[in-house]
């Protein structure tokens, strides 16, 4: 019984060439493989896309809605109290914009 080690040694050192027919088939796995890594670099390219677009667009809603356009603004103070003694308030400006569902603090500071 030959080991695997032997037979590649073997087939390493033999004269003898390929055969038409695995030659065919490795020439039919290669061509596979460069069509799934095609289509795969094709729907990488398609998802980058789609993602600068919304991301693009994130950005637009954002800054509209910072700049209070349509929504409502208020201000008040805000309490954080921590383990033991610690507590900080805070002044915000909030900004409600019913166009985009969404409540954002715009700015704050230490009170």
């Amino acid at each position: 019984m030959r080991t695997t080690k032997e037979m590649i040694k073997r087939k390493l050192h033999s004269r003898r060439g390929e055969t038409i027919a695995e030659t065919l088939i490795s020439m039919l796995i290669a061509a596979l493989a460069l069509t799934m890594l095609a289509g795969a670099i094709a729907f990488s390219f398609n998802m980058i896309q789609e993602s600068r677009k919304n991301l693009a667009a994130y950005y637009e809603n954002s800054n509209k809605m910072a700049t209070f356009p349509d929504g409502s603004t208020s201000s008040g103070t805000v309490t954080i109290k921590g383990g033991g003694d610690v507590t900080k308030d805070y002044t915000v400006t909030v900004v409600e914009n019913n166009a985009f569902k969404r409540i954002k603090v715009v700015a704050y500071k230490e009170a």
